[in-house]
C-alpha cells in the first residue's frame, strides 16, 4: 500500500515561524504540469513519511480535492535542531520519467575480505537514476563476490539495475574497492642500555688492598720513629 500525505494550500502572508510553532511546516509543490504552489502540512506526519519513503519512493500527495503521485524533492533542516523546516514536493504525471538519487548497497561477500582480511571500501553511496515512477527502486545493488584480490574494484557498470531503470553515472566510476589493511608497525625493542661494570665503580670509603697495605706500612714506620724518639729522650735524661 502506497504511503500518503495530506497538504493544504498556504497563504503566503502567513508567518512561517507561527506556523511551525503550531506544529506545521511550510512546503512547496510543483511538477511538469503543476504550477509552483505554497502548501502547509503537519510536521509530525511529514517526519513519519520521510522516514518511510526517503527521497526515492513515491507516495500519494493529497492536495485539496486532488490526489497525485509525488516525490520528496528537497528538505531544509534547522541548523541547530536538525529538524525539517521546509520541503519541496515533485508532483508526477502519467508517463513522466523521474530522475532521483538512490542508495547503493553491496550484495554478497568479497573473497578478498573473507580470505585475505581485506577492507571493502564503498566509494559511491548513491547513484543518479532515471525511471518511470512505477519502476522506481528503493535501492540498487552492486555484486562484490568477484573481488578476490587487493585492489579489485566494482564499477557502476557492475550495478544491477531493474528493468526500466537507467543509471546516469559514468560506467567506469568506482563504486567499491578492496584495500589492503595497514599493518601495525611492530614496536622495536629499545637499544640495550650500556651495561654497567660494577667492578669499575668505586664506593666511597672503600680502598683496594695495595692502598690499605701502604697505609698500614706508613703507620708502622711512624710508630717506630716515635718509639725511637722516646728512647733517645730517656737516655738524655738519665745522663
Amino acid at each position: 500500500m502506497m504511503n500518503s500525505l495530506t497538504v493544504t494550500t498556504r497563504d503566503t502572508d502567513t508567518d512561517t515561524d507561527s506556523l511551525r510553532e503550531d506544529g506545521q511546516m511550510p512546503a512547496v509543490l510543483y511538477g511538469r504540469d503543476t504550477d509552483s504552489t505554497p502548501v502547509q502540512l503537519r510536521t509530525a506526519e511529514f517526519l513519519k513519511l520521510w522516514q518511510e519513503v526517503g527521497g526515492s519512493s513515491i507516495f500519494k500527495l493529497e492536495w485539496d480535492d486532488d490526489t497525485k503521485p509525488a516525490l520528496i524533492q528537497d528538505v531544509d533542516l534547522h541548523p541547530v535542531t536538525d529538524q525539517p523546516i521546509h520541503a519541496d514536493f515533485l508532483v508526477l504525471e502519467e508517463g513522466q520519467k523521474v530522475t532521483v538519487d538512490v542508495p547503493v548497497e553491496t550484495a554478497g561477500t568479497a573473497p578478498a575480505v573473507k580470505n585475505l582480511g581485506g577492507l571493502l571500501v564503498q566509494v559511491m553511496r548513491t547513484v543518479e537514476i532515471e525511471a518511470d515512477p512505477e519502476n522506481l527502486p528503493d535501492v540498487v545493488e552492486v555484486d562484490v563476490t568477484d573481488l578476490e584480490e587487493f585492489g579489485d574494484q566494482a564499477t557502476v557498470d557492475d550495478i544491477t539495475s531493474p528493468d526500466g531503470v537507467s543509471i546516469l553515472e559514468d560506467k567506469k566510476d568506482v563504486v567499491v574497492l578492496i584495500e589492503e589493511p595497514e599493518e601495525l608497525e611492530e614496536l622495536e625493542p629499545e637499544e640495550d642500555e650500556e651495561e654497567l661494570d660494577f667492578e669499575d665503580i668505586e664506593v666511597e670509603g672503600e680502598k683496594d688492598e695495595d692502598e690499605l697495605e701502604g697505609e698500614g706500612g706508613e703507620g708502622e714506620s711512624e710508630g717506630e720513629e716515635a718509639a725511637e724518639g722516646q728512647e733517645d729522650r730517656g737516655q738524655e735524661t738519665g745522663e
